[in-house]
């Protein structure tokens, strides 16, 4: 599942992951073999109250915490070389 646009994709065991994808944790499978219906892609509501936009709101929220704690050290290099 791409958790910033909700695509979701059924891969086989054998086949790589996509870049941006993250494969959905086995306590969410049921849910995800739900939305996608017998289909091989889906969308999810990432605004819906689901436990898929849930997991995928928490997936974006760790990167974001991520991106901020580089963010933070690399003005604070910037401001301790001067």
């Amino acid at each position: 599942m791409n958790v910033d646009n909700g695509h979701l994709i059924k891969l086989a065991q054998y086949e790589a992951m996509r870049a941006g994808y993250q494969p959905v944790p086995p306590e969410l499978q049921t849910e995800a073999e739900r939305e996608l219906a017998g289909k091989n892609e889906s969308f999810v509501d990432l605004k819906a109250a689901s436990p898929l936009a849930n997991w995928a709101a928490k997936k974006r929220a760790e990167r974001d915490k991520k991106n901020d704690k580089r963010r933070m050290a690399k003005e604070s290099r910037r401001r301790n070389r001067a």
